[in-house]
């Protein structure tokens, strides 16, 4: 009978590249983790920039209708003339 080779070695390796995978997978998740914060962040902050746009636009609009009623009261002053 033939004596068996020893395993243990290719034993040992095998986890150590388990080892390895391990720890790339976690990496893998702490880099997911921080780009979904990242992305999360960002539409917080395009909320905010919807927010600023919406009263950017309510200014203008408020603007707007003060000329034309500065406008049109103009016009009534002018054909008064």
């Amino acid at each position: 009978m033939k004596e068996p080779n020893e395993t243990c070695p290719d034993i040992d390796i095998i986890i150590k590249e388990l080892d390895s995978t391990s720890d790339e997978l976690g990496n893998i998740v702490n880099i997911t983790n921080s780009i979904s914060n990242i992305v999360s962040n960002m539409y917080s902050d395009m909320e905010i920039l919807r927010q600023a746009n919406e009263e950017l636009r309510s200014y203008g609009n408020y603007w707007r209708d003060e000329y034309k009623n500065l406008e049109r009261e103009y016009s009534m002053c002018e054909s008064l003339n």
